[in-house]
């Protein structure tokens, strides 16, 4: 069989096995290795040489050298600027392709696109976007800019959605050299990710290690050659830390190995007493990710989130939640020796911004830490399960549950009831509301997981080059899978582009922004709106209503949190 039909097969079982598939026949001297990328990609252009060559007026606009390959300037037929990266060494050829390959899969504003390639004999030469302001290495450390903190928080966002967009995708891309001067920031200093040469679409791939920096490398990788998603953190951690401290990555390895504070380290520029709260909170932060223990590090979305928080407590508007957070924060640390879950603390904070979590710690002798939240406890799996006898004292079952039996450690009987997951996909309006009166409660904990997996499947959706707007956001169109995990169905009425008119299809009055009823402009916020209906329906469990733009579910629920400053009077009892 030849290569590129088998690589068409591979590729339709999933773009995961593209690499497998060329490893697998990179010794079959007879076939054409150009035809891997043409077989495996559609959505990028293959130049000739000739026109490379008209792109760069001849090759005349050097802006750079590696070991392996030059970068030049060039500008397009539509007088739009581009980098070409020429590699030097043709027997890189595998590895040309692979990155090629890897490239192509990502589409996110933060990733540097990938417009083209050439693969004619001796000249394998990648086409991407032109970005004109460099690389944080060079404004932290030869320029001396980045004056602000904001734009230093903003960089450091960008790159975590990036990565967070990368490792979350059907078939995860591990980028494996973040660092200050892989990552291109634009004229108004947006940050994006490049050089994707060591990514890989498998993470069971060992990868090799000797072109990298070491200083940024996650030590675990270092030693056994594995690359991880939790590489991927410990590499942002130490940008992160160069991104506050505007020191080079090696002079901070050297002063931690002697015993510095992070806080000595910090760059005077910014460490002033209006940013010292974020910065301490961000150093906090850099240590989760730098935990010698990867499963100590936090998943990269989470450290997106937790950042964006911090963005938004720096707006005056937003002042009003950062003593919860910082309270919150204090409650694990207090307690627990192995630092804080990031995403916990931020459902936490919502929980008390809404009035009602009021969280209390105990530790009981040689038992570690209890949780007690509003008076109850919280108990581990591991406890459920010692609690059930490994849950062999059933005693009901129902649609949605399981019902065991138990004993605590102090003898007292109790019933343990659990969520059945055998019933797949339901609509997420008939979990919240059944059929007629019919109802079956969920946890808190678990709507806001399914909000939270809600706003990050929008958020994947709105962050691509080519922004997606759902414009049907509502519990309708949210399917549960077995493990209660929410997946967005119903793109009848998606736009794919920038903002802009469109037709209303399908929707539900009580879930639609009033300013695109009005206006027939859907924007990302008209989503956001959408979505704020979802996450009310979530934490009241009643249904939407619309009996004019006067009577409505969320008039009259902004009615009631005036007069009472709180919503409580609508939630869910």
């Amino acid at each position: 069989m030849a290569y590129h039909r088998q690589s068409s097969i591979y590729l339709e079982q999933g773009q995961s096995y593209c690499l497998m598939d060329l490893q697998e026949n990179k010794h079959n001297e007879s076939i054409e290795k150009p035809k891997w990328i043409e077989d495996s990609i559609s959505n990028i252009k293959a130049f000739t040489k000739e026109e490379i060559k008209g792109i760069t007026s001849n090759y005349s606009k050097r802006l750079g050298n590696g070991k392996l390959r030059k970068v030049y300037k060039g500008i397009l037929d539509d007088n739009h600027a581009v980098v070409v990266k020429k590699y030097i060494h043709m027997d890189s050829e595998e590895e040309f392709a692979k990155e090629v390959i890897v490239h192509s899969q990502i589409n996110h504003k933060n990733v540097v696109r990938l417009i083209g390639y050439c693969t004619e004999k001796n000249d394998l030469m990648m086409v991407m976007e032109y970005m004109s302001n460099g690389d944080p290495d060079y404004h932290l450390h030869v320029k001396n800019s980045l004056d602000s903190l904001d734009i230093r928080l903003n960089i450091a966002i960008d790159c975590a959605d990036a990565l967070g967009y990368m490792h979350s995708m059907c078939s995860p891309v591990l980028h494996g050299d973040v660092k200050p001067s892989n990552i291109l920031l634009d004229d108004s200093f947006n940050a994006k990710i490049s050089d994707f040469g060591i990514s890989r679409l498998l993470s069971t791939d060992k990868t090799h290690t000797e072109n990298m920096i070491t200083c940024y490398m996650d030590p675990l990788y270092y030693q056994e050659g594995c690359l991880t998603s939790k590489s991927d953190v410990y590499s942002f951690g130490i940008v992160l830390l160069e991104l506050i401290t505007k020191k080079r990555a090696i002079c901070l390895t050297q002063a931690l190995a002697e015993g510095q504070e992070m806080t000595e380290l910090l760059d005077p520029m910014i460490a002033n007493e209006s940013n010292m709260k974020v910065l301490l909170e961000i150093e906090k932060l850099v240590q989760e990710c730098l935990a010698e223990d990867i499963d100590r590090r936090p998943d990269i979305c989470d450290v997106a989130a937790y950042l964006r928080m911090l963005r938004k407590m720096r707006q005056p508007a937003q002042n009003f939640g950062w003593h919860l957070f910082a309270e919150t924060q204090n409650d694990f640390k207090k307690q627990s020796h192995q630092g804080t879950n990031i995403i916990s603390s931020i459902k936490m904070v919502f929980l008390r911004m809404m009035g009602i979590l009021n969280v209390n710690m105990a530790k009981s002798e040689n038992k570690g830490t209890s949780l007690y939240v509003s008076g109850k406890r919280i108990f581990t799996a591991l406890e459920i399960k010692k609690i059930t006898g490994n849950y062999s004292r059933i005693i009901g079952k129902d649609m949605f549950t399981v019902v065991y039996s138990g004993i605590l450690e102090d003898y007292t009987q109790v019933t343990v009831k659990t969520h059945d997951s055998r019933e797949r996909a339901r609509h997420l309006c008939k979990i919240l509301h059944g059929n007629g009166t019919k109802r079956f409660p969920l946890p808190l904990d678990l709507h806001l997981d399914i909000a939270i997996g809600l706003a990050e499947g929008l958020s994947y959706m709105h962050s691509r080059s080519k922004p997606i707007l759902h414009g049907n956001i509502r519990t309708a169109t949210v399917l549960l899978d077995d493990k209660f995990v929410p997946k967005i169905s119903g793109f009848g009425s998606s736009k794919i582009g920038e903002d802009g008119k469109c037709r209303i299809v399908g929707s539900e009055m009580g879930y639609m922004d009033e300013t695109f009823v009005n206006t027939r402009v859907f924007t990302r916020k008209s989503d956001v709106y959408s979505f704020g209906v979802v996450l009310f329906e979530l934490i009241t469990r009643k249904r939407i209503y619309y009996n004019g733009k006067d009577n409505n579910t969320a008039i009259n629920f902004a009615k009631v949190y005036e007069k009472e400053s709180s919503g409580r009077a609508m939630f869910d009892n």
